[in-house]
């Protein structure tokens, strides 16, 4: 409930917080892009111009944020109904690798695109503590409902 462009009463603590992840996220061989998350956000902790609240404030000039997110995402399902793209920021991807992604969306499955050692892309899901890796070459092969019911089994889709 602060402002979203000041600093948080509970920075200091927040700091902590975080570096107290990095440092297990390292114990534990946690992958880059997860390291580069947590830096991410110990960021935005110390500069709050750098967040998401700040950016959609900024953005809904004086209109409500509710107002101007619900004005967005409307504008946002419109295009998406009138196009043939899925998801217009991952345009580079296939459109079943789009699916599978915007499936993840909808299902609360978490993803990351990752590369492997040899710079292979991959998709990186985690589902209720599960995580499962596919190349995005192998993607290709399944429909991307049976793909999500093969990795992740135990959703019962």
């Amino acid at each position: 409930m602060e402002a979203p462009e000041t600093h948080t009463a509970f920075e200091d603590e927040g700091v902590a917080v975080l570096n107290d992840v990095k440092t297990m996220a390292n114990d534990l061989n946690a992958h880059v892009e997860q390291a580069e998350v947590l830096d991410d956000f110990l960021e935005e902790m110390t500069h709050p111009e750098l967040t998401p609240a700040v950016m959609l404030s900024s953005r809904a000039g004086e209109q409500k944020i509710s107002e101007f997110a619900l004005e967005v995402a409307t504008r946002w399902l419109a295009e998406r109904l009138g196009s043939r793209q899925l998801l217009p920021g991952m345009s580079r991807l296939t459109a079943k690798t789009q699916e599978v992604i915007l499936l993840a969306i909808q299902y609360g499955i978490q993803y990351f695109q990752i590369k492997d050692e040899l710079g292979g892309d991959m998709l990186m899901l985690t589902y209720d503590s599960i995580t499962q890796v596919v190349l995005l070459t192998d993607i290709e092969k399944y429909q991307p409902r049976e793909l999500i019911r093969k990795l992740f089994p135990a959703m019962g889709l």
